[in-house]
């Protein structure tokens, strides 16, 4: 089913092979926004909270562990909606940061994209 969800998701975004998003943060060229949405605090901290989840499974603690980091979260943009078919599809870029504990500096920043179909729920499409 998740394969399938991919695959429709690749499809609809990408007429070609392209499997990275380049530049994540700029509308894409298939992509047709047809108006920006501005999500709720509630669906915000939920994102916020799928993320983390997600960094913590997936990304290397080892590079991590030896410093003591504190993490932070910022949305970079408002939420893109364009169709495709049917189906709305949503798509909004959060930055995930990790800064030495006492300054504003950050050390290691992550460009997380997410996704939504229609009513569904945001999933990670992609982290650089």
């Amino acid at each position: 089913m998740k394969q399938i969800l991919w695959d429709r998701l690749r499809t609809k975004l990408f007429k070609n092979d392209e499997k990275i998003m380049e530049e994540p943060e700029e509308p894409q060229p298939e992509e047709i926004t047809q108006t920006i949405e501005i999500i709720t605090l509630q669906e915000q901290l939920g994102i916020f909270k799928q993320v983390d989840q997600y960094m913590k499974e997936y990304t290397p603690k080892y590079a991590l562990a030896s410093h003591d980091y504190e993490k932070g979260f910022a949305m970079k943009n408002d939420v893109f909606v364009s169709t495709a078919g049917e189906d709305p599809i949503s798509r909004c870029n959060l930055e995930v940061f990790y800064q030495q504990a006492g300054t504003t500096t950050k050390a290691v920043t992550y460009l997380v994209s997410l996704i939504k179909f229609g009513g569904d729920e945001w999933k990670v499409f992609q982290v650089k």
